[in-house]
């Protein structure tokens, strides 16, 4: 997604929009890249590559439940820590949560 140095990416929620660093970003599509088989997840992805830094990224409730599942993953590999993940994902992830709250889809069981 390379948009620079300081370039930052929306993703637009019902809440609000989430902003993460483009470096973010790009370690987040690699990692999206590598969960094909979770449902979405291709999707996901190109919602990202079309969006860019220009325009705030937009996904479907299934998206954003593809996305949360796979941040969860990502941080089940880190060992369970947050802090292992590059910055913004953890607060995407709770906004992501918060957001499929709204339409009852509960978090996952840790």
């Amino acid at each position: 997604m390379d948009g620079g140095s300081g370039s930052e990416v929306r993703i637009e929620l019902r809440r609000g929009t989430v902003t993460i660093p483009s470096s973010s970003c790009d370690a987040l599509l690699e990692q999206l890249a590598s969960r094909d088989a979770l449902s979405d997840v291709p999707d996901v992805r190109e919602a990202f590559l079309a969006a860019g830094t220009t325009q705030p990224v937009s996904l479907t409730d299934p998206q954003k439940l593809g996305l949360r599942n796979a941040i969860s993953f990502w941080v089940d590999e880190k060992g369970g820590s947050y802090d292992e993940l590059p910055a913004g994902i953890h607060t995407l992830r709770d906004a992501l949560q918060a957001d499929l709250a709204v339409v009852g889809i509960p978090d996952e069981p840790r």
